[in-house]
Parts: C-alpha cells; structure tokens; sequence
C-alpha cells in the first residue's frame, strides 16, 4: 500500500470521508476514501501499488464468451448491443461521425465494433482480458495500457474512455497523454461514476461506484471538469448518461451492497437471484421465480424513473466531458 497525494491540485491535505470494504472478491481489506481540502477531489489513501493493483481484480473481468453468429444478439444494459451503443454516445455521435477513434479500456469492444461498422477507422487499449475483442470481433486491440502503447502524436481524431479514469494511477497524466495522442480539433470522451449522485448520498459505502479499491479516484462533475481543463482541454459538452429503460444495474447493485452489508440480503438463499436452493418443476420454485421476475421488472421502472429525475437536477449516476484539444470542436 501506498500513500499518495491529491492528482488534480498536488497538495497532500485530505480529509477522511468514510471507509468502505473490498468488493473485488480477493481483498478482505478495509479501504479510506478521503477528499483533498484544497480542490474537492475524492480518492483512495493508501492505495494499492500500480504493480500489484491487478491482483485485485477478478477473473473474468469485462470478458464475453459467444460466437461471432451470435452477435446479434448480444445486449447491454437490457438493450440490444447497438441500441445500447447509440444511446450511450449519442452526444458525441453528434460531435463527429467520422475518423480514427482510440477506445482506451475497450473491454468486450462493442464501441468499436460498432463504430467500424458506420465506417469509423478504429483501435483499441485493454489491459485485462480482450479475447473476445480480438478473436471473437477481430478488432485491432493492444494489451496494455495507453503509456505502452507506441503512437505517434496526433494519431487520433477521437479517444473515448469508458469507466478508466477511475481506475488509474495518475488520471492527469493519462490525459496528457491522450491529448498528444489527439490531432488538432480532436474530441475525448471521458465517462466515469459519479461521485455527488443520489446513490453515494443514500448508500454511502455500499454505494457500488466505490468499488474499493479497483476505483482509485471519484469524480463529481466539477472535478472531472477541472481534471481535463488542468492539461488544456476545452470542455465542449457535459452531462449525465442516459440511463437504459430495462435495466438499472446501479441502483440495483448499491440497494444489495447496502442490504448485505447489514445482514439482510445473502445471494445464495431463496430471497435472491441466482438461488442454488430451487428445485426445477417444483411449483414452489415457479411461483418464486414469476414473482421474483414481477419484483425486478417494477423495481428496474422505479430505479429507471428516478434515474431521469437525478438526471434533470444534476444528480446522475453517471457523467461524462467530452473536450476538446482547442476552442471548439470541428
């Protein structure tokens, strides 16, 4: 472990927020989240060391299992794979339409299939598991991180990172990176938790955006702002991620964490999904499970209700900065 001083601002005067136990399934530790006096900006202190910080996640991480015929039916976020696609970028799919675009973190590689196939020239960075990205896909991907990664500058019109900055070490110097990395007039996307929504207000450290200690760093709209200005970005829009109609995993996860965490929700019982003790046939287990079906359907209408809401007052679970490498974007 590792102490650390604040990213943004470089003072080393933080005040202790709350502690928040290990959720990767390998850490039984007991983790600090603290704010900076000076800034505002929320992190993890100590930290995992850089080198050590991959034991802590779990296998399997972001990684798919199917055949490149059953793509189709793939979905995200209780969407079919392309509509989750195009809701979830709409914003900067307005911006640009066109060019080569580096999708740092890139996990299964959905973006980037996607974007191929409007046209897009694309790349992708991942440092855990892309076999189904590379193999499945046949996308272009590099294993590592971006900092080993060997592109001349101004190589890209377009880097997105998806739920990455939260993850590193040192965010401000993985932007600056990103912004030699962008050519002249090019657009990042940068979508991280957010750290001022309702549910890290209501559920405190069982709020699933925590993630200790896999997410080093929290933002709130206003410091992932100050985060690109810092190395000369241009904010060009900021805003809150649609949530899905069918599916709202965030609040979900948060109500189980916070439930669990107080003893009253175990997931192998017969009060939880994925219950080992149902017998097939038993007309029991098919009534549990069509009500258990009706309980998740309202609650994902509920959770999607007040998500829009969170949205409209500045509140979303979810925000993202796309800026730019000058004034305005072209």
């Amino acid at each position: 472990m590792e102490s650390t001083r604040c990213n943004l601002c470089e003072t080393d005067d933080c005040a202790r927020l709350l502690d928040a136990d290990g959720r990767s399934g390998s850490s039984i530790e007991t983790f600090h989240i603290v704010r900076c006096k000076n800034c505002s900006l929320v992190y993890l202190n100590p930290r995992p060391e850089e080198g050590a910080i991959l034991g802590f996640y779990p296998e399997g991480y972001h990684c798919r299992s199917f055949s490149l015929e059953e793509l189709d039916a793939q979905q995200l976020f209780g969407l079919p794979w392309r509509d989750a696609i195009e809701r979830k970028y709409a914003s900067l799919l307005r911006l640009r339409s066109s060019g080569r675009v580096l999708d740092v973190g890139c996990g299964d590689g959905f973006l980037l299939k996607y974007l191929q196939e409007k046209g897009w020239d694309v790349m992708g960075i991942e440092p855990g598991n892309s076999t189904c990205a590379r193999e499945i896909l046949g996308l272009d991907v590099v294993q590592g991180s971006l900092d080993s990664a060997d592109f001349p500058a101004g190589s890209f019109d377009v880097i997105t990172l998806s739920h990455v900055l939260e993850h590193l070490h040192d965010p401000v110097a993985t932007l600056q990176r990103v912004r030699y990395l962008l050519r002249d007039g090019g657009l990042v996307h940068i979508e991280v938790p957010n750290f001022d929504c309702l549910e890290a207000r209501l559920f405190d450290s069982s709020w699933i955006g925590i993630a200790a200690p896999l997410h080093l760093y929290h933002f709130t709209p206003n410091t992932l702002r100050a985060t690109a200005e810092r190395v000369g970005f241009h904010i060009v829009e900021s805003g809150f991620v649609l949530p899905s109609p069918n599916q709202s995993p965030s609040f979900s996860e948060s109500l189980r964490f916070f439930l669990a965490d107080r003893g009253w929700y175990r997931s192998g019982d017969a009060s939880s999904c994925g219950s080992t003790n149902e017998v097939p046939g038993n007309p029991t287990t098919m009534r549990w499970r069509t009500l258990r079906r009706l309980l998740h359907g309202s609650e994902a209408k509920a959770f999607y209700a007040l998500s829009l809401l969170m949205n409209k007052v500045g509140r979303g679970s979810n925000v993202y900065v796309i800026a730019s490498t000058r004034g305005s974007a072209k």
